[in-house]
């Protein structure tokens, strides 16, 4: 016989990039069970023959966790920032499955910090700080370099007037 009652479902955000997942036996459970979380959403997934260097954006549902364990905050990841996800825990037997009710989440957007440090003559070094919760490709890069630090005084909002740099 499959298993029979509610999962209750609890989400919460972690990161940009994760969550903490949690959830109930159901009542009757029928033997032994796993578990699977499964996230409805945006995910990167590599286009074309080179799959290194494409990566397009698709709405799909995806298995990010699978487990034998209940009544335990987990972490799931590999999710993207400023996204929003259904999410929803199955629980399978020998004989069947049954299904929480989906709940959803929206995940903050990362946090990409420049900073200016600012010379006592007026002249600028420039240090960027990127502080990167999350990143447009999962694989961990940060998607724009700045070649040189006069392209940094772009990013630079400063009160002095003018500013200059003596980087060359």
């Amino acid at each position: 016989m499959p298993p029979v009652g509610n999962l209750p479902l609890e989400i919460l955000p972690e990161s940009p990039k994760s969550v903490w997942v949690k959830w109930e036996v159901p009542a009757k459970p029928n033997g032994n069970l796993s578990y699977t979380v499964l996230f409805t959403g945006t995910f990167f997934q590599p286009s074309g023959e080179n799959s290194s260097k494409t990566e397009e954006p698709v709405t799909e549902t995806r298995a990010l966790l699978t487990t034998v364990t209940a009544g335990h905050w987990v972490s799931v990841g590999g999710l993207l920032p400023f996204s929003n996800y259904s999410v929803s825990v199955r629980a399978c037997n020998s004989q069947g499955c049954v299904e929480s009710t989906s709940s959803s989440i929206s995940l903050p957007s990362s946090s990409l910090r420049a900073e200016s440090h600012l010379s006592a003559e007026g002249s600028v070094r420039c240090l960027i700080t990127l502080k990167q919760a999350f990143t447009t490709r999962p694989a961990g890069d940060v998607p724009h370099m700045l070649p040189d630090r006069e392209q940094c005084l772009l990013l630079v909002i400063s009160k002095t007037s003018p500013v200059r740099s003596n980087s060359r």
